[in-house]
């Protein structure tokens, strides 16, 4: 096979090119960190860090699908908290109303303070994070509690539930739930612990003209008032006990999470990562590999006098 001047040049440009190649993957390794950019570059490598990198977007997906799930249980929690908060207010006044020295000025004055908690208390039973109601259930975008009914001076005497009768739950590990958003009628309104009717019958005892005119009459009803507020507190007490246990569950989850998602991104950095050492000298060994041909290239390529001759 004949050698001209011609594939000698164009022996060297393939060279050239192929130096060229080389250093622009080695640089690209130093910029972005990682040496394995394609299948490529290194088939049984490319597939193990695919997985580890799938598995630390996993791990990174459920972390925030915990910090919001956190988030809302610690609204839920603190929701109830003020329910039982009020609820101990509401037992106070039903105490002093069942004392002997109350008068008719004084059971008005008290039912005017209960009217108060029932407006808290349904404040609370409707709150949202982030425009989504805590205790709906999976129905998170409408108030769950609304006053259905109401007495001449517009103080409410019903009020319905219409959120879903399923509770919001958040995967926060392969096959692991753990329940966000409550079904509000489970929590206000199980059957003999009603905190929204206790509340609204203890306002209507207060009112009642055939109890204001019976200090008797009027400490029997405030005595079984009393005993339904203690059921009622008890049931919105068990919610705020399981809401603090899923809080616990999210934290010891949580750690476990990290700790995998730690181990993934080190694997991450072992399989793909680049070897800075190797690569800078890898890169300056191209580097003057490629200035060596470009100037064997140009003597190759210069135009001689008797190419302008012939």
């Amino acid at each position: 096979m004949r050698v001209t001047a011609q594939s000698q040049a164009n022996n060297v440009i393939a060279y050239m090119q192929q130096q060229s190649s080389t250093l622009a993957s080695v640089q690209g390794q130093l910029a972005s960190g990682f040496r394995i950019q394609a299948p490529s570059d290194d088939p049984a490598g490319y597939a193990v860090l695919s997985g580890a990198k799938a598995s630390s977007l996993q791990f990174a997906t459920y972390t925030q699908t915990m910090t919001d799930a956190t988030d809302t249980l610690n609204s839920g929690v603190s929701a109830l908290q003020d329910v039982s908060g009020i609820l101990s207010q509401a037992r106070q006044l039903a105490t002093q109303g069942a004392d002997a020295t109350t008068d008719a000025t004084g059971y008005k004055a008290i039912a005017s303070q209960v009217n108060g908690l029932i407006s808290r208390l349904l404040t609370d039973a409707n709150t949202a994070v982030g425009g989504k109601y805590l205790f709906g259930g999976t129905a998170t975008d409408s108030a769950p509690f609304q006053v259905t009914a109401t007495d001449a001076q517009g103080n409410p005497t019903a009020i319905s539930y219409t959120g879903s009768p399923d509770r919001a739950r958040a995967l926060i590990g392969p096959g692991q739930t753990v329940d966000t958003r409550y079904v509000g009628s489970q929590v206000f309104q199980q059957p003999g612990a009603d905190v929204f009717q206790t509340l609204i019958n203890l306002r209507n005892n207060l009112t009642d003209p055939t109890l204001t005119s019976s200090q008797g009459g009027m400490s029997a009803a405030l005595n079984q008032r009393l005993s339904d507020l203690t059921a009622a507190a008890g049931a919105v007490s068990n919610t705020t006990a399981e809401q603090s246990s899923n809080l616990a569950t999210l934290s010891a989850v949580q750690g476990r999470v990290d700790d995998l998602k730690l181990a993934a991104d080190a694997q991450v950095g072992t399989v793909g990562g680049t070897d800075y050492s190797s690569a800078i000298v890898k890169m300056q060994e191209q580097e003057v590999a490629l200035q060596a041909s470009a100037a064997v290239s140009a003597k190759l390529l210069q135009p001689n006098l008797l190419s302008f001759i012939h």
